[in-house]
């Protein structure tokens, strides 16, 4: 089916974990923030009020520290990363630490998680950070703590601060 946004005459883009053929610029060996050196086909989405938005999506995981974040995810992680190198997009014999470097995946202590973020070199060109936990799949109770991390003090480390309600308004935002 035709993509929202898209010219009826172009077949849709596959995510590159499902391509079969690798570009250039998407060699194994090059990691995965470099954009490739060619204009966007299309013009970005705007939001509402007409600004341009840039979405940029980075996994976290904030824990205690660095070695229970870890112990946390790297198994569904190195299960990623299995299936890039089967793919052919990220070469074999990567360490854990290489694979959340690849991964874009920030963990550890919230201070370490933002220290992390704030490093991003794509993030100055975001209008928005959109985490996840993805690939790791945490039970509720740790996915609740970790958001609770992020909320109180990974997010205000980088300069995000809670709505306030306005009077007689809406109340903070969910």
């Amino acid at each position: 089916g035709q993509v929202p946004g898209q010219a009826p005459d172009r077949a849709p883009d596959r995510a590159p974990d499902r391509a079969p053929d690798r570009a250039p610029d998407r060699a194994p060996d090059r990691a995965p923030d470099r954009a490739p050196d060619r204009a966007p086909d299309r013009a970005p989405d705007r939001a509402p009020d007409g600004q341009v938005r840039i979405g940029l999506s980075r996994g976290v995981y904030p824990a205690a520290d660095k070695r229970t974040a870890k112990a946390a995810i790297e198994a569904p992680v190195m299960r990623l990363a299995r299936r890039m190198v089967k793919a052919g997009l990220f070469p074999g014999g990567l360490s854990a630490e290489d694979c959340f470097e690849r991964l874009h995946i920030s963990y550890g202590s919230p201070d370490e998680v933002a220290a992390r973020l704030a490093s991003d070199r794509v993030l100055p060109l975001a209008t928005d950070l959109i985490v996840q936990f993805s690939p790791a799949a945490p039970p509720l109770d740790e996915a609740i703590a970790a958001l609770e991390l992020l909320a109180t003090q990974v997010a205000p480390a980088l300069g995000w601060q809670p709505r306030r309600p306005e009077p007689d308004g809406p109340g903070p935002a969910t």
